[in-house]
């Protein structure tokens, strides 16, 4: 279990200083199988404000393209009355004997006036993202994941948790009906933060509240059956989002994981020299493993033909005498 060391309130960032780390991986039974041991090569700080401005620059490029009709709320026949009658030279509407006669119309303080400042098209709708400001909001998103007490703030029931974070083997991708996945989830845990979800989904039918996260390291078959459990997500390690890890810009999403995809994650963040693996054995699998993948994109028909084509069109040349 990870424990964050001090909360520096005049920054807004928690602290991490170097240690090292035990990991447990269960089985699906919800047994203890291995240890990983993992090494904090430098401190952290998990800048709270920073996160904050991640989220808000996101989420405008989410937003699409609107505009209000140009004559709305001027399509009357409302005059004013002029001066000398004590009252605002305001258009009003002329239905006699109604309650509309006399009615303040057209302006931006009437009812059913138009609106000062309407958005137009023109307006700068997509607001840019820096690339490293993006890789460390998602450095500090992974790691909050890991440490129990901001999971908990952040809203999450970890009661049923025993081992945290949640390492399961990687049986748990073969599952085949998100029944078994279900049974899985109440050996191991995050049963409960499901039941959670469940239970405010019936109070309001219009908003919900997010659930645990099931990272993978490959497509499978798993991600098509549990489209079907409400509040459980899926996503792999390459399609990893700040918006999924940290939803609303709040830290502290329960992930589950499996082994393959937690060492995968373990490498990304060994580049950025903060966590690196103790275990020779670990850090030998993954380079055997990427050393596959390239072999066997390498053989595809596709890249050989980029290959063969470069080599044709590269000439040689023979300098004149």
């Amino acid at each position: 279990m990870i424990v964050y060391d001090t909360i520096d309130y005049y920054t807004r960032s928690y602290v991490m200083e170097n240690k090292t780390f035990i990991l447990d991986v269960i089985d699906i039974n919800g047994v203890h199988k291995e240890n990983i041991f993992v090494n904090m090569k430098s401190n952290i700080n998990m800048k709270t404000y920073l996160i904050k401005e991640i989220n808000n620059t996101i989420r405008f490029n989410k937003l699409q393209v609107h505009k209000r009709y140009k004559h709305a709320g001027e399509e009357t026949s409302a005059q004013s009355w002029g001066t000398g009658k004590g009252k605002a030279r305001l258009p009003r509407y002329k239905s006699g004997g109604t309650i509309n006669s006399g009615q303040g119309a057209v302006t931006n303080m009437c009812r059913g006036g138009r609106v000062f400042g309407t958005y137009k098209t023109l307006r700068r709708w997509m607001w840019k993202t820096n690339k490293k400001l993006k890789q460390n909001g998602v450095k500090i998103a992974l790691i909050a994941t890991l440490l129990p007490s901001i999971v908990i703030t952040k809203g999450h029931v970890i009661k049923d948790v025993k081992y945290f974070p949640l390492i399961i083997e990687n049986l748990l991708e073969l599952a085949w009906s998100p029944q078994e996945i279900l049974r899985i989830l109440k050996n191991t845990g995050g049963f409960l933060d499901l039941a959670r979800v469940n239970k405010m989904k019936k109070k309001s039918s219009f908003s919900t509240i997010k659930g645990p996260l099931l990272i993978l390291d490959k497509y499978k078959d798993i991600i098509t059956l549990a489209q079907n459990i409400t509040g459980l997500e899926i996503s792999t390690t390459a399609n990893l989002n700040f918006m999924k890890l940290a939803p609303g810009g709040k830290l502290g999403r329960l992930c589950i994981y499996t082994k393959t995809s937690f060492l995968s994650i373990l490498n990304i963040l060994n580049e950025r020299n903060i966590l690196q693996i103790k275990n020779h054995e670990i850090s030998n699998y993954l380079d055997f493993k990427m050393r596959n993948d390239m072999t066997n994109e390498i053989r595809k028909p596709t890249y050989q033909k980029q290959i063969h084509r470069s080599s044709k069109s590269s000439r040689s040349f023979k300098r004149k005498s």
